[in-house]
């Protein structure tokens, strides 16, 4: 799956491309200008088309498809979301549907904070969302709900709260058989039933008796 971190302005039509080369002409012509007047109008007018590609929009979540896709109300269509930083199990692997339930208790029905972006592969919008005011993919992924999506992701401090979920054996990381869902997906039928389950992670008590 592709992701890119081009912003989509919410209050203006225009795309995050559009406003890109609006601004690559607008600085072209600035530096073209001597007048300090129009310079400065110019470069107004430029942060300003900036700063409206990375707007936030209160939306409503109609539906947790799973653990990292959502169905959302927002102008009065439905829309989906695929959320950015993380990757959660799919339904068919162990803690795929405790992912989606835990998700959907915490915001399906409720109003989000949502920031748009570009198109995945899918057909799905990219997306980062609040709930209450936090970050829904710190969340999940201190929780141990999903996994820290690294390779489309530049947010490095979730590396940490991963790490720490790890330690205290969140979610997904009570079991040993873990294995990404990046991964997952590229494994053939008989292979997935080997991660439909969870095997449980002994703990430092368990493996302390086991040496004895």
């Amino acid at each position: 799956m592709t992701m890119r971190f081009v912003p989509i302005s919410c209050n203006i039509g225009m795309s995050g491309s559009d406003v890109f080369y609006l601004g690559k002409g607008l600085l072209a012509l600035l530096f073209k200008l001597k007048t300090k007047v129009m310079k400065s109008f110019l470069l107004l007018t430029f942060m300003i088309t900036a700063f409206a590609g990375f707007c936030q929009q209160t939306c409503l979540v109609t539906k947790v498809i799973d653990g990292d896709t959502y169905k959302i109300l927002r102008n009065g269509k439905l829309e989906t979301l695929r959320l950015m930083n993380v990757d959660a199990p799919e339904t068919g692997q162990y803690f795929g549907s405790n992912a989606r339930d835990s998700v959907a208790a915490l915001m399906q029905g409720h109003l989000v904070e949502v920031s748009l972006y570009e198109f995945d592969l899918y057909g799905r919008r990219l997306a980062s969302i609040k709930v209450n005011g936090v970050n829904l993919d710190s969340l999940m992924i201190a929780k141990g709900w999903a996994f820290y999506y690294y390779k489309f992701s530049r947010n490095k401090r979730l590396a940490i709260y991963e790490a720490d979920a790890k330690l205290h054996f969140a979610g997904i990381w009570k079991c040993m058989n873990n294995v990404p869902p990046w991964i997952w997906r590229r494994l053939n039928k008989t292979n997935k039933r080997l991660y439909a389950t969870c095997q449980p992670m002994p703990y430092p008590s368990q493996l302390v008796q086991n040496k004895k």
